[in-house]
């Protein structure tokens, strides 16, 4: 299984949510492998968390040329703005993992 962390910043937490909600049925989860799908707020910031059946990036890049993808994210550069303003694109809006832990 594979985790992205999307982070972006100033989020209007109810219109995020919406356009996410909206997508949700549709053929984009399906498209990235995402098995699940979480939105977090804290303070100024917006957390979304995506978990994908595996860690194959292929899928993900060939999804962000779909329409839904394309749609789906300009709906979500109203709402919420890129952490980093250098920001080329959606990749660059990913933390990386940087530790995991495991009950035995």
């Amino acid at each position: 299984m594979k985790r992205t962390l999307v982070v972006r910043i100033d989020p209007a937490a109810g219109a995020v949510g919406d356009v996410v909600v909206r997508s949700d049925p549709t053929d984009l989860p399906h498209l990235m492998r995402a098995s699940s799908r979480a939105l977090f707020t804290f303070h100024d910031l917006y957390l979304h968390l995506v978990q994908r059946r595996d860690d194959s990036d292929a899928d993900v890049e060939a999804a962000r040329t779909n329409p839904l993808f394309v749609q789906v994210n300009s709906e979500l550069s109203r709402h919420a703005k890129a952490y980093d303003p250098a920001s080329s694109g959606p990749r660059d809006a990913m933390a990386p993992q940087f530790h995991e832990w495991h009950a035995a």
